[in-house]
C-alpha cells in the first residue's frame, strides 16, 4: 500500500512510498507517514487534506522570436506592445523599437496586426527590429 512521508515541521509531502505491512523501516526523525490519498512530493498536508503544490507558469525563453504587433503608443519609451505565443499561451510585452521600425510604422508599412521580429538583449529588454515578410 502507498503512504505519504510527511515532514512534521511544515506538513510537506517529502515522498510517496510503497509500504509493506511486515516492514521494520521507520520514518526518519521529524517525519511521519499517512495513507497516500493521491498526493505528490511537494504537496502539503494540513492535517485533514492534501494541498497541491503551486506550479508557476513557465516563462518563455529569452530569445529572438516572432510576435504580433498588437498596439503602438507613440511617445512611450517602449511604444510597441507585442503578443508572443509560447507553448499555446499568450504573453504580452512592451518593447523598444528600432529607428527603422519607427520609420516604417510612420510610413504605413508596418501596422498593428503585422508579425514582427523581436530581439532580447543581454539584460532582458526587448527590441522590435523588423517586420516579418509574409512568404509567397
Amino acid at each position: 500500500m502507498k503512504k505519504a512521508l510527511i515532514r512534521q515541521s511544515d506538513g510537506l509531502v517529502v515522498n510517496v512510498i510503497e509500504w509493506k505491512l511486515d516492514t521494520t523501516w521507520q520514518p526518519p526523525d521529524g517525519h511521519y507517514i499517512i495513507d497516500y490519498g493521491n498526493c505528490s512530493p511537494g504537496d502539503t498536508w494540513d492535517g485533514s487534506q492534501f494541498i497541491p503544490k503551486i506550479v508557476p507558469d513557465p516563462e518563455p525563453h529569452r530569445s529572438s522570436h516572432i510576435s504580433e504587433l498588437v498596439a503602438v503608443t507613440v511617445g512611450q519609451a517602449k511604444p510597441a506592445r507585442v503578443k508572443r505565443v509560447w507553448q499555446g499561451k499568450d504573453y504580452y510585452y512592451d518593447c523598444y523599437v528600432s529607428q527603422t521600425v519607427r520609420d516604417e510604422f510612420v510610413a504605413g508599412n508596418i501596422q498593428v496586426g503585422d508579425r514582427v521580429l523581436v530581439h532580447f538583449d543581454d539584460i532582458g529588454e526587448q527590441l522590435v527590429t523588423a517586420k516579418v515578410f509574409k512568404s509567397w
